[in-house]
């Protein structure tokens, strides 16, 4: 009677025979091909597979089975172009299935860590690891991290941030921005440079105080530009400069050509003339560059 029931279930549930009803392990033995953008899987090429050997319960090579070429992966989500992708290493174990028990339709289930040398992790935290020192997470407190021996890329439409305290350590820093940038900082900014500072712009530059503005050096101050004002809104100490300079001369004339009723024109006439001279050339010099 058992003998009967027995073939009886053999016959018409054929996957209890082989076991496949059962998770079984194998490992990871190639991948023949990646997909491209826009590639579409279906049972035919599922693009997303690896080529496993099939493993007995000792875990050794299940020679029964020949090496199962193109076993679909699963994952966690999918979309049309998204979800999270990440191939086994060769060597690796994993988990199959046989849907509906049948030998033609092979998936992997899961992947598992045999064999594998494992990444630090504490209870309760979790992590991603590419390689060693190349990882993100977040530890058993909450705290997120991200940490990579190459290069960080990002690109988006925009880039929003918030935070209540942002501190940021460069050995080097460079920032193109090809537009407009405003800074707007409600409280006290300061900007210290161990070396040189140096501040270049293309058009109009304006520094605004709404108090006192303060320039201290403890080396030379030059201010140079082709036309200079210093002053006021309506005065120009340059101008009244100047304009000094101009009385300065009308004075020497008066002196150099002056007279006394009784003692005729003054002795120092060539002094005061040179004095005059000197003054022209240098009021020559200034009037070209005050504003």
């Amino acid at each position: 009677m058992e003998d009967a029931i027995r073939r009886i279930v053999e016959k018409n549930y054929p996957e209890f025979t082989g076991k496949l009803h059962l998770p079984r392990r194998a490992q990871v033995v190639n991948v023949r091909e990646t997909p491209h953008e826009g590639a579409v899987a279906d049972d035919f090429r599922p693009h997303y597979a690896v080529s496993v050997q099939m493993l007995d319960e000792h875990g050794q090579p299940d020679t029964k089975f020949p090496i199962l070429h193109d076993v679909p992966l699963s994952l966690p989500s999918a979309g049309h172009e998204s979800g999270q992708f990440s191939y086994p290493e060769n060597g690796a174990q994993v988990v199959i299935g046989f849907l509906d028990g049948s030998p033609n339709n092979p998936i992997v289930q899961g992947i598992l860590p045999h064999g594998r040398s494992l990444p630090s992790i504490k209870r309760g935290e979790i992590k991603r690891q590419h390689s060693t020192g190349n990882n993100d997470g977040f530890d058993k407190d909450g705290n997120a991290y991200r940490n990579t021996q190459g290069n960080i890329s990002e690109d988006s439409l925009k880039r929003i941030l918030s935070a209540l305290e942002n501190l940021e350590t460069y050995t080097q820093s460079l920032r193109n921005v090809e537009a407009d940038e405003t800074d707007t900082i409600g409280g006290t900014k300061t900007i210290k440079a161990l070396g040189a500072m140096r501040v270049h712009s293309g058009g109009r530059t304006e520094v605004l105080s709404a108090q006192d503005t303060n320039i201290r050096s403890n080396g030379i101050n030059r201010l140079r530009a082709p036309k200079t004002w210093v002053g006021s809104d309506s005065e120009n100490v340059l101008g009244l400069l100047s304009e000094l300079m101009a009385q300065v001369i009308s004075l020497a004339n008066v002196l150099s050509t002056h007279t006394h009723p009784t003692v005729g024109a003054i002795d120092q006439s060539n002094a005061v003339n040179t004095v005059k001279t000197a003054t022209t050339a240098i009021k020559a010099r200034l009037d070209p560059i005050k504003e």
